[in-house]
């Protein structure tokens, strides 16, 4: 909502009125007032004394109280001015530390990529891989990415794990394509355009994360049609929220991937079953493939099986594990 918006709602100016009051100047500000009302009353109150001593007498009384007021008023201003340039100043460094650690973070690669197999669910035979990220310090992916993009350094964080990825990909089977997560601001991006022409005798498919809301659909769907068709696009987390939904209707992917909340305990939950069966038929209608995520148990495995998914991907079927490990 803009400032006019909320002035203009019911309540807003009283609202923000109120908030100004309240605040430390304000107050300093309706102290002032008060004193200077009450000295220009107390002039009157002086000139009124019929007995000239007394009024001389009591006037520099009356002054010397009001100085003495009007110049604490002004150290408490003076001092509260100072705590806020202050917590402003701290505010920057923090920043600026932040930024510096993770421009550190993208320059020396300290991360780690591991690849989880998108397995056929009848078969376990691997079709894909997914590369994610595992930061050296053991912060969650999706709390640096999300610090990332705060700090303006999203694209240049997504596009170091990219090429990573794309680096250790190489030992993987030949007949395997390889999924890459990438925000809306990386897929619009020329930088991904340069490092998918590093990619060559391997399908890609990229799955749109959740980091960050696409602004232009038709941009986005220009900029994947130029990619060609060694280039598939995944919607990421099905299920898990309005957007994802979106993304379905607007860029018609290739490849839907069921959020994990929708498969944890599918065999005992119809709602939910009743949900992924209208996804699949979703995806036989659109020509895509239904992917699902967070597979843990051969109950799930069973019931997806049961609804007409082929593909499926989680820890029953495979764990997150790096190159080394799956070369050996």
């Amino acid at each position: 909502m803009t400032d006019r918006g909320a002035w203009a709602a019911p309540g807003g100016a009283s609202r923000r009125l109120g908030d100004a009051l309240v605040s430390p100047h304000g107050i300093a500000a309706l102290t002032f007032v008060t004193l200077l009302a009450w000295m220009l009353l107390s002039d009157r109150a002086v000139n009124a004394i019929p007995d000239p001593g007394i009024a001389a007498g009591v006037r520099p009384i009356k002054d010397i109280v009001f100085a003495g007021a009007a110049s604490l008023l002004l150290v408490v201003l003076i001092r509260q001015d100072r705590r806020g340039i202050s917590g402003e100043l701290r505010a920057r460094e923090l920043v600026r530390q932040r930024t510096r650690h993770l421009s550190g973070i993208i320059r020396e690669r300290a991360f780690e990529i591991v690849f989880q197999p998108i397995v056929e669910l009848e078969t376990g035979r691997p079709v894909g891989y997914e590369a994610l990220t595992r930061f050296d310090d053991g912060i969650a992916p999706s709390v640096r990415f999300a610090d990332a993009v705060e700090l303006e350094l999203g694209v240049e964080l997504e596009a170091a794990c990219i090429e990573a990825a794309m680096r250790a990909s190489d030992r993987l089977p030949a007949e395997a394509w390889l999924s890459l997560n990438a925000s809306a601001s990386m897929l619009t991006s020329p930088r991904l355009a340069r490092l998918l022409r590093r990619v060559e005798r391997r399908p890609v498919v990229l799955e749109l994360t959740e980091h960050e809301p696409v602004a232009d659909y038709c941009a986005m769907r220009s900029v994947l049609e130029s990619f060609g068709d060694a280039v598939r696009l995944a919607v990421d987390d099905t299920g898990a929220g309005f957007a994802s939904l979106r993304h379905l209707a607007e860029l018609r992917p290739a490849i839907v991937k069921l959020d994990r909340d929708l498969i944890h305990g599918l065999e005992n939950d119809p709602t939910r079953q009743a949900i992924v069966a209208g996804l699949q038929r979703y995806a036989e209608g659109s020509a895509s493939v239904l992917i699902a995520e967070g597979v843990e148990t051969v109950a799930e495995r069973d019931v997806l099986l049961r609804i007409g998914l082929t593909l499926g991907q989680g820890y029953l079927l495979g764990r997150p594990e790096p190159i080394e490990a799956r070369s050996t």
